[in-house]
């Protein structure tokens, strides 16, 4: 199914109550269509992060102030391409649902109305941890994406309830002010060394929660490593 169109809606039927899905969720809230072979994720990627980066219990916002102050909060299509979410870690009490929404950026939403969403990991825990995925775990968005696409990313705090996906307790956003906080719950940078882009998801709604901002951790990646310019990310 190629997106090309500025407004269409996702012709999927959907399943799991009203939340769309890539191809449907396995057992443990696993999807169904990951990726055969899990992407490679650099050694030094999870340590740099949490030691350096987002450390457990660290107040990120005090900690790590320019992640706040730069506003790429997306990624955009440069070119017609495909992408990917791989998942890393995550370190969270809830069983969190990970998500993707996307626009055209001529055309950009007033409100989650109107936003394509669509659930990448159902419960985007880790194994012996409440989950089953392991680092690598990649799959890949629905379609083909036009230039000038711009992607984010949602999670829905305590979405998966061990059976289905749920409504949870709210929905946090890579915009802002469609938050319940109005804040900024997640943060997008670029590890040089590892050339990742990397985000993160804070899933307690601030002032609330222990603001390391550590509580799933994925990396995103296009089919052709040019269609983003990882250049307007804050680097690491």
């Amino acid at each position: 199914m190629l997106f090309r169109s500025k407004g269409l809606k996702i012709l999927r039927k959907k399943d799991d109550g009203e939340h769309q899905t890539i191809h449907g969720v396995g057992p443990y809230g696993v999807p169904i269509g990951l990726e055969p072979d899990n992407a490679e994720v650099c050694t030094d990627l999870l340590p740099n992060l949490y030691n350096n980066v987002l450390p457990e219990q660290s107040n990120v916002l005090d900690r790590n102030p320019e992640f706040f102050e730069n506003n790429v909060r997306e990624i955009e299509l440069l070119k017609t391409d495909k992408v990917y979410v791989t998942f890393i870690s995550e370190r969270a009490g809830y069983k969190n649902t990970l998500g993707y929404y996307y626009y055209h950026k001529d055309n950009p939403p007033s409100s989650t109305d109107d936003l394509n969403k669509v659930v990448i990991f159902p419960n985007a825990s880790k194994e012996h941890d409440g989950g089953k995925l392991i680092e690598g775990n990649t799959m890949k968005l629905l379609g083909t994406f036009e230039e000038g696409t711009i992607i984010g990313f949602y999670l829905i705090s305590a979405g998966w309830n061990g059976r289905k996906i749920t409504n949870g307790i709210y929905t946090q956003y890579t915009i802002p002010r469609f938050n319940v906080s109005r804040a900024q719950q997640s943060i997008m940078f670029y590890d040089q060394t590892c050339s990742s882009l990397v985000m993160t998801f804070e899933d307690i709604a601030l002032p609330k929660g222990d603001k390391d901002f550590n509580d799933v951790i994925f990396m995103i990646t296009a089919e052709d490593s040019t269609s983003i310019d990882t250049g307007i990310f804050i680097q690491q």
